[in-house]
């Protein structure tokens, strides 16, 4: 039998993947001709170039239309697309307004002092579960060994007056203290929310018993488990078992008997309840007293353990007798606790810390849960969803966001308040730190009515923030260290971060973390990264290259040769970078180091320098495509459409100055003013206008006047007629949405980059666009009048890969006419009602030079047709995962509105711009 090899192509083809990378290299040197011999003694075939658009026409228009042959004898078969890494675009630009940034330091606004960090005079006094005065006589009772004393006159005579004859003469029950005294106290961490009790009530029998005779046992959660004992006035020692107190001896217990114990498992709450069971037991078989007193109520006392010992509630109501076994449960189900369990939970969501005392306000504003003082212990011990120290406690970082939800969505606006009131009651001689966190948390959850009672509360702790960031630097290790704890404990609650990144992005600075909590509002980090910079931070600029499957950030200067790469300015030495959901700080290179930013695994990664934010898209070959690659002019997309292929250029967002200024020749008035223009989202723009041979195939007939070459144009189409083709075009290409490019769009597209006349510079020739010339533009030369329109990708592209943007044909666009008010704005559109007439731009063939610059702008009627007209594809992403690009979240314009301030025309132009239209059309005629 013959055996496996030990490495097949597929193996070898990933090894040199991995090596080389997914691109293939040219075959130059002797070395790759090697390499390729040694390929193809492999059985590999060498990788070719995937047919031109030009070809791709040609063999269309053959096979179609049947008028002319092609210029080659015999085309090449098509070779099968090249393996490609997916690729990185820059798909978002945004500039966001400062609006809502912490407040400014000014006269109002000071670092803060020492003072304003300091607490507030007082205190809040311990409640205790049960009041001194009540308390102490049932103590006494319960302790003391009762025996008679003298004769009792006052109870004899009263008998007598009832004329009752006594059998026996009444006396007085005396209660006397002393002898031998045994405490056990359980110091469970469960138990801590009753330590201040047990202190006060322990400390009240030292003082009436005093020492002698008396011995202390500490206990943790179980008399099986021994801590240390205290007998009189000797130190404390380690204990290895509770002593056995002598007969009669009376026997304290201060703790829970196992009721409250840590676990949601009957076993685990059984187990300790048992071994407490056994104790008491052996206590009353060797004649001592056993005295419980709990921090529970009633119904979670069982009745075996009532029998083996005298047990008594520290509660209010509870307190002076021990319970009685009759009618009591033999097992107890805690469960039944679960709503008020959770509700108490609710309730302690926005605190920042839980002391005990706090934790027994809040569990005393239901009244249900203040019948339940062992709901003290059951939050303590949660291990699950709370976070418990030996001197307060909180709702676990990885909880915190669950709870506050229900806080927002159970809580009344009054119960909401009342919570924050016992928050700042408590709070108030902490220290304002916490007193302003617990506030901006609250504000973040409440609803709007509990919000506007303490409005001016909240102000206050956002102003004390702002001031924090503004005292502390990086050198303060202390105040470092609570920017850290604060993020830390609370970064699962997004609500608060959002809410509040103005004045939470400085203390994130501060913190020195590397990784900017979710929900952290990145733009504000960016902010406050450059507001602590040494001295205001220089723009520099930055490219976005890609190698293999790795995006990575280098100086301009560095940039690899032979693309265009996305072109970032950023300020500052810092800048937060999200990866996905993550957000970390990135420090940005100085020298010519190229710096990763995400590995092949990364989705999408944004990056913010001050109001500027940046986000770049990994996008996939569609099905329907044929090739995806980058080249000099940057990304591209081959679409196979109906036989037909057709290249689309990625045109990345930016901002550029619509319009031409005022001392540019042959301008026109609805030309100005010049304004800055911001598009947030790239699109895919074809490099040619639409062909005859894309038309026919798609549509399956040809309006064009001139049809020598099916690589023409297509013209005399109307604007309705586009709209039917894009519609068929959107079933072709699923996932991606067919479209004509606005306005706007096309000027910026058409400029690429350029702020003269021309995409070429200030003047042009037909050398370099096909227009009339006879009619130069400004005082140019002659040149060929040609009377028809000219196949596609005849004169140079522009500086994005564009072809005859300039003449040729004119081109629809989406949109209306915008009348220009010189104000910025931010992906503008015109008027675009059913019937109104629609931007037509580019000039054509038999247009003056001055009609094909790139800010001439015309208008015609959706039904219009004419001999000149045309129109160039636009592909935008339907946002799903073989779509060219997906489009981002919603972002906040940063102008007054979306489109300017008079972004949107009218429907009608004015008689007086229509009959400019007309005297422009005809000088172009």
């Amino acid at each position: 039998m013959r055996s496996r090899a030990a490495a097949g192509h597929a193996d070898l083809l990933r090894a040199l993947i991995t090596v080389c990378g997914r691109q293939p290299p040219a075959l130059e040197s002797a070395e790759d001709q090697r390499c390729n011999a040694i390929g193809g003694l492999l059985c590999f075939d060498r990788l070719k170039t995937v047919s031109t658009v030009e070809g791709s026409v040609r063999s269309h228009a053959a096979s179609a239309a049947g008028k002319i042959e092609s210029p080659r004898a015999q085309e090449p078969p098509p070779a099968r697309a090249p393996l490609s890494a997916d690729l990185f675009v820059l798909s978002e630009y945004h500039v966001h307004a400062d609006a809502d940034a912490a407040p400014a330091a000014g006269p109002t606004l000071q670092p803060l002092t020492a003072a304003d960090c300091a607490p507030r005079p007082g205190g809040v006094p311990h409640a205790p579960l049960v009041p001194t005065r009540r308390l102490w006589p049932a103590l006494q009772r319960a302790l003391a060994l009762p025996r008679p004393g003298a004769l009792d006159l006052a109870a004899l005579v009263g008998a007598l007056a009832r004329a009752r004859l006594p059998r026996r003469l009444p006396r007085r029950q005396l209660h006397p203290w002393g002898g031998e005294l045994l405490v056990v106290l359980d110091v469970a961490h469960h138990l801590v929310p009753y330590a201040h009790d047990y202190r006060l009530l322990f400390d009240e029998v030292l003082r009436r018993h005093g020492r002698g005779g008396l011995r202390i046992c500490l206990v943790e959660g179980s008399p099986a488990a021994p801590l240390a004992l205290l007998s009189g006035k000797a130190p404390a020692r380690p204990a290895r078992q509770v002593p056995a107190p002598p007969a009669g001896t009376p026997v304290l217990i201060l703790g829970d008997l196992g009721l409250l114990a840590p676990g949601d498992a009957a076993s685990q709450i059984g187990h300790a309840s048992h071994a407490w069971h056994a104790y008491l037991v052996r206590l009353a078989a060797a004649g001592a007293r056993p005295l419980a007193w709990l921090p529970a109520s009633r119904r979670l006392v069982p009745a075996r353990l009532r029998r083996a010992a005298q047990v008594h509630c520290l509660d209010e109501r509870q307190q002076r007798h021990p319970l009685s076994a009759q009618g009591a449960p033999a097992a107890v189900d805690r469960s039944a606790l679960g709503d008020a369990l959770a509700a108490l939970l609710t309730r302690l969501a926005c605190c920042v810390r839980v002391e005990p005392g706090l934790l027994r306000a809040l569990r005393r504003l239901e009244a249900g849960a203040a019948a339940e003082p062992g709901l003290e212990a059951l939050v303590w011990g949660n291990r699950q969803h709370v976070a418990a120290g030996e001197r307060f406690c909180e709702i676990a970082p990885a909880r915190v966001a669950d709870w506050r939800e229900r806080f927002r969505e159970k809580l009344q606006a009054a119960e909401q308040s009342a919570v924050l009131r016992e928050m700042l009651r408590f709070h108030a001689f902490r220290g304002r730190s916490t007193e302003a966190a617990e506030l901006l948390i609250w504000h973040a959850h409440a609803g709007e009515e509990a919000r506007q009672a303490f409005a001016a509360r909240v102000a206050q702790a956002r102003d004390w923030f702002a001031r924090f960031a503004l005292r502390a630097d990086a050198a303060d290790g202390e105040a470092s260290a609570y920017a850290a704890d604060l993020l830390a404990r609370n970064r699962g609650d997004r609500a608060w971060l959002a809410q509040h990144s103005p004045v939470l992005a400085p203390l994130w600075v501060l913190s020195g973390e590397d990784e900017v909590p979710a929900g952290l509002d990145a733009r504000q980090v960016a902010l406050a990264l450059q507001a602590v910079a040494a001295q205001p931070p220089s723009q520099r600029e930055f490219v976005l290259v890609q190698r293999d499957d790795t995006l990575a950030l280098a100086l301009a200067r560095a940039a690899p040769g032979g693309s265009r790469w996305p072109l970032l300015r950023l300020a500052g030495e810092v800048v937060p970078v999200r990866v996905g959901r993550q957000t970390r700080r990135l420090r940005l290179p100085a020298d010519d180091a190229v710096l990763p930013l995400a590995e092949s695994s990364a989705e999408r990664v944004e990056v913010f320098a001050g109001t500027h934010a940046y986000a770049c898209q990994r996008v996939q070959r569609p099905a329907w495509a044929s090739e995806i690659g980058r080249d000099r002019y940057g990304v591209y997309l081959e679409a196979t459409i109906a036989g037909v292929v057709q290249r689309l250029r990625w045109i990345e967002p930016g901002e550029f100055r619509m319009g031409s200024p005022p001392d540019e020749r042959g301008r026109f008035d609805d030309e100005g003013p010049q304004h800055r223009v911001r598009l947030t989202r790239g699109f895919w723009l074809a490099d040619t206008a639409c062909t005859q041979a894309l038309w026919q195939a798609v549509m399956g007939d040809n309006p064009s006047r001139f049809q020598r070459d099916v690589r023409q144009p297509v013209e005399q189409v109307l604007w309705d007629d586009v709209q039917r083709f894009l519609e068929t075009l959107r079933v072709l290409l699923p996932g991606a949405e067919a479209d004509l490019p606005s306005e706007a769009e096309w000027e910026y597209a058409c400029r690429a980059g350029t702020t003269t006349p021309f995409s070429f510079g200030e003047t042009i020739d037909t050398q370099q666009a096909n227009y009339h010339g006879n009619r130069p533009y400004a005082d140019g030369a002659q040149g060929e009048y040609r009377q028809t329109t000219v196949p596609v990708k005849t004169f140079p592209a522009n500086a994005w890969g564009l072809y005859e943007m300039h003449g040729n044909v004119w081109e629809w666009c989406a949109d209306g006419l915008r009348r220009y008010d010189g104000a910025e704005c931010e992906d503008p559109r015109g008027p675009e009602g059913e019937g109104d007439s629609r931007v037509v731009r580019g000039g054509s063939w038999l247009d003056n030079g001055r009609h094909v610059r790139s800010a001439l702008r015309n208008w015609l009627g959706p039904g219009t047709r004419f001999q000149g007209v045309g129109f160039r594809l636009a592909l935008r992403s339907r946002r799903g995962r073989g779509a060219p690009a997906p489009e981002g979240q919603e972002a906040t314009a940063a102008f007054a509105g979306r489109e300017g301030a008079g972004a949107a025309a009218d429907a009608a132009a004015p008689a007086s711009r229509r009959a400019a239209g007309e005297k422009k059309g005809k000088s172009k005629r």
